[in-house]
């Protein structure tokens, strides 16, 4: 059972210091529960990251609440040009998992003497989203990767050859999402490497990075263009899974 800090042994200082971080760890935890709830729909790290939220509102004393003093506030409505440069979700993400680390340590430091059971809980919530963090950005990136492939529905299959960049650069100017480098003896490496060495406009200007995917073409990606086949244009799949294995088959092996 955890008692509740002595209201008149409490610096009022310290209380309201520990208030505001216990809101800020809460409420940057929340923000990641919600991109965990709707923007990937891992039940796991929802239910860990409620938890977490719990946890600590449970260690919310009234002592720390009646100390709070918004209007009092010197850093209130402070803000950085930082916070205006996050313009994805793995960017909001990143930000308040740190928020949240940082609010944990104070409140291990100044919780140590007078609320020992608070600086237990923060250390190991601060320790567990350590590792959250990591597995909830890895599983943003691989969404993001899906979901550009889905959205990609019109592909260029290429094969060397000296124009390689030039004919990329116009696919990309009208409308192709995706381009396939299909060359059994290199990587995908070496095909950017092509694209960036040749001084084409595209590349220079980045589309060449941003606009499209570059694959090489071993048995795997033949294999995966046909699963994206099949989701995307399913009642097309076969044509295009039959046509993909002629392009595999017919490759030249030097």
């Amino acid at each position: 059972m955890n008692p509740t800090p002595s209201e008149t042994s409490l610096d009022p200082r310290v209380a309201r210091l520990i208030d505001a971080n216990l809101d800020r760890a809460r409420e940057g935890l929340r923000v990641v529960e919600d991109w965990c709830r709707f923007g990937l729909e891992q039940q796991d790290l929802v239910v860990r990251l409620k938890d977490w939220r719990q946890r600590l509102g449970r260690l919310h004393h009234d002592s720390y609440k009646q100390a709070r003093s918004t209007s009092t506030d010197t850093g209130a409505g402070l803000e950085h040009p930082a916070q205006l440069d996050r313009h994805s979700p793995d960017h909001v993400v990143a930000a308040n998992c740190a928020r949240v680390q940082e609010a944990l340590r104070v409140l291990e430091e100044y919780g140590r003497t007078i609320d020992p059971a608070l600086a237990a809980e923060a250390a190991a919530i601060r320790y567990g989203l350590y590792d959250l963090e990591v597995t909830c950005l890895n599983a943003t990136l691989g969404a993001r990767r899906r979901n550009k492939l889905k959205d990609s529905r019109l592909c260029l299959i290429t094969t060397p050859c000296d124009d390689l960049s030039d004919r990329v650069e116009a696919a990309l100017r009208n409308g192709v999402g995706m381009v396939q480098y299909r060359c059994k003896r290199g990587t995908t490496a070496n095909a950017c490497g092509k694209l960036s060495s040749s001084g084409s406009s595209a590349t220079a200007s980045g589309r060449c990075c941003s606009s499209m995917t570059v694959w090489t073409w071993p048995w795997r990606w033949m294999r995966m263009g046909c699963t994206w086949a099949r989701t995307t244009c399913p009642a097309r799949w076969p044509a295009i899974c039959w046509a993909l294995i002629v392009c595999w088959a017919a490759a030249p092996t030097a």
